[in-house]
């Protein structure tokens, strides 16, 4: 029987990046067996006391009671989790202390935006610049956009009068 079949969490190690020691014999033991066997001790015992001591207390205690102990351990393992990973919490999730200028962000654009609504509307001289610079932009990108149309079209082979590409369907009359 090989060491893979009689070590029953051996897939973790595909799994888990544990530093592996060659030891004397040449077998490969470290941190990854120790890791494998100390998980499946606390979920055999989990499940040990879980069947021999929570079930047979759940027929006899109220529901309030049962109530109050899940609340409990759902506190202290939220308080456990975030001692241990609460560096890692901090390191990943940094971006999140921006949100509090989110609101401040919005508000000035709102208002640059509004400024520059009203004076859009009331001001002739912005009215016509803006227009200008818009009708200069669409220009340029209509004239772009035809640019390309017809660099595609005129390499595309022409397939009668069926409108796929080519010079020849340009003066057709399509009924």
């Amino acid at each position: 029987m090989s060491t893979s079949s009689m070590n029953p969490l051996g897939m973790l190690d595909d799994f888990v990046i544990t530093p592996g020691i060659q030891t004397a014999k040449g077998a490969q033991s470290g941190f990854s067996s120790i890791l494998n066997y100390f998980t499946l001790w606390i979920v055999a015992l989990t499940g040990l006391i879980t069947v021999y001591v929570v079930m047979p207390l759940v027929n006899k205690a109220p529901a309030n009671i049962i109530i109050m102990l899940c609340v409990v351990a759902l506190g202290v393992g939220i308080f456990m989790h975030a001692n241990q990973f609460g560096a890692e919490y901090r390191l990943s999730t940094w971006q999140n202390n921006l949100q509090f200028y989110g609101s401040i962000v919005m508000l000035f654009a709102v208002i640059i935006l509004a400024m520059g609504a009203y004076y859009y509307n009331t001001d002739p001289s912005v009215k016509s610049a803006t227009d200008s610079m818009v009708n200069r932009g669409l220009s340029t990108v209509t004239s772009t956009t035809q640019g390309l149309r017809n660099s595609v079209t005129s390499r595309l082979p022409s397939f009668g009068n069926y409108g796929f590409g080519g010079g020849a369907n340009n003066n057709a009359n399509l009924e």
